[in-house]
């Protein structure tokens, strides 16, 4: 790894030695990574290109806190707000009650938690030390999950360098219902027929590319006779599909003939017919739906409604056109789903 010149004052370089700390030091990072990543935290975020904000992702990635997060596409965007903060031994980093805005990841130094009890059994009120945290430990997360107050006072116990994300870039992040969703997202893609023989690199950038979209009870997904440019994954939730059917009606009576014989386009515009809605099917998470349609550009032949709240998972036709090669598409094609069956 390049070596590039730091801002960082002498005093808080890292030591070669990490044995000649005084503090422990956690494995989760090695020397060189640990240098590398303060190399580009260096660098003002405005002023972090795409590349540098990729390569603190993959870095801070084997922090435990964003094991969560680290899938989503957005992870590198969330990673170039992060920031870093010097402190000398004694500095306080906040005071217990203060408003929680942020928190804080100890890439080097020790740092002190304390609480102030204003009564205690034995009779010693004041603050007390709680723990020592050093490299590789994080604080004050509950500051990104709830508005409350900090719950301790954190003291600096030797020159320390923290990374910090602020609540606001934090929670702009989670607020993406796509960025928690990755992993499931991947693992349906990969338990669809011609999909399972995907390279995981084509799983990836299929499952970047898709839209993850919430749908209330009883909401038409898509309509019989429409034409539609995705394919439909169902990750949460419950569909029902239909299919509307002309049946044949006597010319007096009205009622239905009961031949079950098809009828004619001249008894459908003379509305010789009576159309009932058929219930065909219940779809639920795991399954995928209106494909057929997509990859054969043709008219949906099923109307799905949502019989719970659901999350549906779009794919754009030509996303996955881009990202299959001729073989693939074609596997995909013959692969014939369960709904389409219905209609023979």
């Amino acid at each position: 790894m390049k070596k590039s010149k730091s801002r960082i004052p002498e005093e808080y370089q890292i030591p070669d030695d990490l044995s000649k700390w005084n503090g422990e030091q956690t494995a989760f990072l090695n020397d060189e990574e640990l240098n590398f990543l303060i190399a580009h935290l260096d660098i003002y975020p405005e002023r972090r290109t795409k590349a540098d904000c990729i390569t603190i992702a993959d870095l801070v990635k084997k922090f435990k806190f964003f094991g969560p997060y680290k899938d989503s596409e957005l992870f590198p965007d969330l990673c170039k707000q992060l920031r870093m903060e010097y402190y000398k031994a004694k500095d306080i980093v906040f005071r217990q009650g203060d408003r929680g805005d942020c928190l804080y990841f100890i890439l080097n130094g020790t740092v002190s938690i304390n609480v102030y009890l204003p009564y205690s059994p034995d009779g010693s009120a004041g603050m007390k030390e709680l723990v020592k945290l050093s490299q590789g430990a994080i604080f004050g997360e509950l500051a990104l999950m709830q508005d409350s107050p900090r719950t301790a006072t954190v003291i600096i116990v030797e020159n320390a360098i923290l990374m910090s994300l602020d609540k606001q870039s934090f929670q702009k992040f989670i607020k993406d219902p796509k960025a928690l969703a990755l992993p499931k997202i991947k693992q349906i893609f990969r338990s669809i027929g011609a999909l399972e023989v995907l390279s995981q690199k084509k799983i990836d950038e299929l499952a970047n590319r898709c839209i993850l979209r919430k749908f209330d009870t009883n909401t038409l997904l898509i309509k019989q006779g429409s034409q539609t440019k995705y394919f439909c994954f169902i990750k949460n939730g419950f569909t029902k599909v239909f299919r509307s059917i002309h049946f044949r009606v006597d010319l007096d009576t009205k009622e239905l003939n009961g031949d079950f014989i098809d009828p004619s386009i001249d008894e459908v515009e003379a509305g010789l017919v009576r159309t009932l809605n058929i219930e065909m099917a219940e779809i639920g998470a795991g399954e995928m739906f209106a494909d057929y349609a997509a990859i054969n550009e043709k008219t949906m032949d099923y109307t799905v409604i949502t019989t719970i709240p659901s999350d549906i998972i779009l794919v754009r036709a030509k996303d996955l056109f881009a990202i299959l090669n001729k073989e693939e598409i074609e596997a995909f094609r013959k692969e014939c789903p369960i709904i389409h069956q219905m209609k023979n």
